[in-house]
């Protein structure tokens, strides 16, 4: 499965431009259409696996300047991750 390889990388892709510094939108969108399948197929061994993924972009601090469509697009897959496992802290 596609998600596999996603979660099979170690590092994000980042976003380093000018001035603005993010996980990149490709991750983002890579990551929310994953969790949105794992959701809708009901895989709750890939959505906890992609919930820990991604968690680490909080508690690792990953920065987020959010001054650019690209940066400020990451917010979708924190909310769909609350969306499918109500953990508070994606929604936070």
């Amino acid at each position: 499965m596609v998600t596999d390889d996603l979660l099979a990388r170690p590092d994000f892709m980042i976003y380093r431009s000018g001035q603005v510094y993010a996980v990149h939108y490709a991750e983002a969108c890579a990551g929310f259409g994953a969790v949105r399948l794992a959701g809708l197929l009901k895989d709750s061994v890939r959505l906890q696996k992609l919930s820990d993924r991604y968690l680490k972009v909080i508690t690792d601090s990953i920065a987020n300047t959010a001054n650019h469509v690209d940066a400020s697009v990451y917010g979708i897959l924190p909310l769909e991750l609350f969306r499918q496992n109500r953990k508070e802290i994606f929604r936070k």
